[in-house]
């Protein structure tokens, strides 16, 4: 990370009030209680098991209501701290769910953070009973919390529409499973723009398809009339300004040929200026 990068994140920190932020609250089990012990401390078992991935499991446990506890799969402590930090970053910014405390014995990482009250983005996205507007607002809040992270330095490096969490109540973008996260540097300034294209599609279209594909084979024209076609079951009047706004997204994020790390960021940028003018504009 250049002397100028590191200047700007610190700023931006600075700005957000993130340097004052209070420090993760960690307690601590014996190096040697055994797996069993902990389980029974944390009252979490097999049976209240909710989710479990590859490098993790997610239970309930009666011992903190309204939250969930996650076993992280990590082999050192030294490898989990920094994916909570920048997990813990992001609540402040109003990204991820609120870690209340980190709880360590030996090489096992328990945290404590808040359910996020609300559905996967895949979930939300295949309900007719959102409008295309409601889709556009949502997209554009996944954009600019991603665009803010990576401003901040942190890359998630696994959003995806089951990685996004959608309030019930606020329709709030909450980003999840930071298992994957790392700090920005020069080689990976920020999240894929493969995965910002599998967000969009599967937000705004309810399934995910293969832009890059898509582009290849249909000219200008025909592309507008895919997306046209796709837009009509949600009973919205989509316009041809929204269509050539999509489309336009849909080009920004699609790399041709070799792309330097600064034009993939320009090309992000460019998207998310795009889909907010828009939306300004519509308001």
């Amino acid at each position: 990370m250049t002397e100028k990068s590191v200047f700007q994140r610190r700023k931006l920190l600075s700005d957000s009030g993130l340097f004052n932020l209070p420090k993760i609250k960690i307690e601590y089990f014996e190096k040697d209680a055994t797996y069993e012990f902990i389980l029974k401390q944390l009252k979490i078992s097999k049976r209240t098991i909710l989710a479990r991935g590859g490098n993790g499991i997610i239970y309930a446990s009666c011992l903190y209501p309204n939250c969930i506890v996650k076993e992280i799969m990590r082999d050192s402590s030294e490898k989990v701290q920094p994916f909570i930090l920048q997990e813990f970053l992001a609540n402040r910014l109003g990204i991820a769910p609120h870690i209340h405390k980190m709880i360590q014995s030996g090489n096992r990482n328990f945290i404590v953070m808040d359910k996020v009250e609300g559905v996967t983005l895949r979930e939300w996205s295949v309900s007719r009973a959102h409008s295309f507007r409601d889709r556009l607002e949502v997209l554009l809040m996944i954009f600019k919390k991603t665009q803010l992270m990576n401003q901040l330095g942190i890359i998630h490096n696994d959003i995806n529409a089951l990685n996004v969490m959608i309030e019930n109540e606020t329709n709030r973008a909450i980003f999840v499973d930071f298992d994957q996260s790392q700090w920005k540097t020069l080689e990976n300034p920020i999240d894929s723009l493969s995965s910002m294209r599998s967000v969009f599609c599967e937000t705004i279209f309810e399934t995910r398809l293969d832009l890059i594909e898509l582009i290849d084979t249909l000219n200008d024209g025909l592309i507008l009339s895919f997306f046209k076609e796709k837009l009509s079951k949600y009973n919205s009047i989509v316009q041809e300004s929204d269509l050539k706004m999509l489309a336009d997204i849909v080009t920004n994020l699609i790399p041709f040929g070799y792309v330097t790390q600064k034009q993939r960021l320009d090309r992000f940028s460019n998207s998310v200026s795009r889909l907010e003018n828009h939306m300004c504009y519509k308001s």
